[in-house]
This record gives structure tokens, sequence and C-alpha cells, in this order.
């Protein structure tokens, strides 16, 4: 028998040389033992030579870790750091070798960083930096929507675009004190390829709330000055994957401005006479309006004949150029809650060792159940199936 161990890490963004650190404590064993024939072992333990390694550099792990075992008299492990669904098959591929090698392997789970929540807000409003439930960013591979623009102004020898606010939600998120606008990529334009946009302005303030996100992640608060982003035009926001924010790969989303629009028709965010003769019909200096409302331009709180004369000194057609575009951007990057290919799926379950991993060759599952480490394995080749019996984390073919 081979063992096969499933662990759920509770550590986020963690490096192969701190994993190692870690699972030193965890396996009982020394760090970094130089062997007899120079061989550096990653951990030695009384029973395993095992040699720590992201999923991606598993064939180096394997042969690594029967060179520390021959040397030390002691049976070969591969401790398998897994970080992202990508890693799938990579695992696959490594239990087919350790099992047919002769070689433990155990994996670990490293939770990366993950965005959770993408919001915006009226900074200087009559709503404060309460987000518009309303809106939501257009993603990779979406087309745009009225949910998708704001459209805002404040006056200021004319209208213009106003103070955008945006949040960014984190969970995991490494570094909330180092976060600052280094770690996004701004950009923007009015076209379906946004490799050709320009870079943006750089906001005006960064900030973390951290446990203010969606589900107690760390909320990223980025605030514009008025007037730093031209009207009819999408923003690009790209959340780096770095040391900061733990992201495993970059997260990429886009917010659009057509200040005076109203939504009133699907097709188009032109700005027309039918947008100001909607804010029109419902102009009430009396009552406050939530911040749902479509009509109020300025955010004030109400509408007044000044959110008219938004829409009316800004109408705009595609035609002339002038509109925003209902544009469709290229399937991208998200870094969202384990985000996976058509096809994929990863899921960790509440209970150490619950996992569900649908690969990318048809029918290739691993799935453990309700007792860690217990599960089977779909391989490469049709039919070939790993069985975890009764006793936890044992695995035969």
């Amino acid at each position: 028998m081979v063992a096969l161990v499933l662990i759920l890490s509770a550590v986020a963004g963690e490096t192969e040389l701190e994993a190692r650190a870690r699972l030193a404590a965890e396996y009982e064993a020394e760090v970094g033992v130089v062997l007899e024939d120079g061989t550096d072992c990653d951990l030695l333990s009384d029973r395993y030579a095992l040699d720590v390694a992201f999923a991606g550099d598993w064939r180096e792990a394997v042969g690594q870790a029967l060179l520390c075992a021959s040397w030390s008299d002691r049976d070969p492990g591969v401790i398998l750091l897994r970080r992202r669904p990508e890693d799938a098959t990579a695992v696959w591929r490594s239990k087919l070798a350790c099992q047919r090698a002769g070689v433990h392997l155990f994996l670990e789970d490293l939770r990366m960083a993950s965005v959770v929540g993408r919001h915006v807000f009226y900074p200087g409003s009559y709503y404060g930096d309460t987000p518009d439930p309303t809106k939501s960013a257009l993603l990779p591979g979406g087309t745009g929507t009225f949910a998708n623009y704001i459209s805002r102004a404040v006056y200021s020898g004319g209208w213009v675009a106003a103070c955008r606010g945006i949040y960014v939600d984190v969970e995991d998120l490494a570094a909330p004190g180092a976060i600052t606008a280094a770690d996004f990529e701004f950009r923007y334009g009015n076209d379906n390829d946004p490799s050709g946009w320009q870079s943006a302005t750089d906001p005006s303030a960064v900030s973390v709330a951290e446990g203010a996100g969606v589900g107690g992640s760390d909320r990223i608060k980025i605030t514009w000055a008025d007037s730093a982003m031209p009207n009819s035009r999408w923003l690009q926001v790209t959340v780096l994957a770095n040391a900061n924010t733990g992201l495993a790969i970059e997260d990429v989303h886009y917010w659009g401005i057509a200040i005076g629009e109203t939504g009133d028709n699907p097709a188009n965010a032109e700005v027309t006479t039918d947008d100001a003769g909607a804010i029109a019909a419902n102009v009430n200096p009396s009552d406050p309006q939530p911040i749902t409302c479509r009509y109020d331009m300025d955010r004030d709180g109400y509408v007044l004949f000044a959110d008219v004369s938004v829409a009316g000194s800004n109408y705009t057609s595609e035609g002339a150029g002038t509109a925003l575009l209902l544009i469709t951007v290229p399937p991208g990057p998200v870094a969202g809650p384990y985000d996976v290919e058509a096809g994929e799926v990863f899921h960790t379950g509440g209970a150490a060792g619950q996992s569900f991993v649908a690969g990318r060759q048809a029918g290739g599952v691993f799935h453990a159940s309700a007792v860690a480490g217990q599960g089977f394995v779909a391989g490469h080749q049709a039919g070939e199936v790993f069985h975890a019996g009764v006793v936890a984390g044992q695995v035969e073919r």
C-alpha cells in the first residue's frame, strides 16, 4: 500500500520554503538534512524522506524523494502543494507516478487569495461610501449592460464625470497594509480590444478595510478625483497577482461611465432626449431618493431639474462616436474563489480532506468522501481507477 493523505491547509499564499518550515512540525521531521552523498533532503522524519514541491514540479519531486530515500533508508514521500484548479492534471500524473514508483504522496491545498466582490460607490455623494446594489462589474467574456456602467456627474464649469469609487473585496489578502495603486493596472477605452486601451490616471487614494468586505474579506477602496476619467469610456481594473495581493492569477474587471444615461434602451448607452424626458418626468424636490434611483444624476439624493440638465448637455450617439459602446470584452483571468474552466470543477468542502476535482480529461474525477482522505480517482486512461479504502488516507489500485 502507498499512502495518499489529503490535507486542507489554512495557509494562504505560502511559499515553498515557508511550507517546508511549517510542515516540519506537522510531520515531525528535520528540515534541509544533507545526506551522505550531499543530497539535500527537504524533510527527514523517522519514517519518510520527503520532498516538498508545488504541483507543477511533481516530476522532480518524485525523483528527489526516491534519491533521498535510497541514501537515508527511509520510505520515499512527496508533499505536493496544490494551489489552483489547473494543478489537477499534475496531481493525477503525480498520483500515477507515485503509485508505480512506490512513493507516498501527501497533498496540501494552499488557499490562495481570491476576489469575492467588485462594487462601485459614489464618493462625496448623498449616499457616501454605500455600494450601489444595482451595479455589477463587467467580467471577461461578457457584454456590457446598464448594470455595468454609472451615470453620475458633477458640475465643474459644466457637467463632467464625477469621482468614481470602486471596492474590490479579497479573501485571504496577503498583505493588507502594503496594498497601493502599484498593485493594480488601470486602462480605459471604448472598444472590444482592451489591449490597445490607454493607461488611466492613477487613483487619488487606495486603502484597505480589513474584514469589511463580503463574508469578512478585506475591502480595497479605490477612488479617483472628479473628471479624472473621460465620459463614454470603460475602465479596465486589473488586480495584480503578487506578494501583496496573494492572488495566484490576476483579476480583471470593467466599469463604464455614460453621464446622463438612464438605461432607457437596453440596446445601447446613448444619451438622448428620451433620457432627459424620463428624468424630467420623475423630478421630485421633496422626497429623497434611494441609491437605486436611476434619475438622480448628480447623486445628491433628489431628482431635480439639474439632473435633467446633466442629460440635456451630454447627448451622445454611436454614429457620432460619442456614446459609450456596449462592448464585448475578451475572455481573461478572474481570480475568484477557485474559478475554473468549463467542464472543470474544484471544490473543497467544510471537513478536512473533502474535495472534488473534475479535470480536463472527460470523466476524470477525484473525490474525497466525508471521512478525511477517502476517495477515488479516475485517471487519464478510461476505466483507470484508484480507490481509498476504509482506512482514511490509504489508496489502492
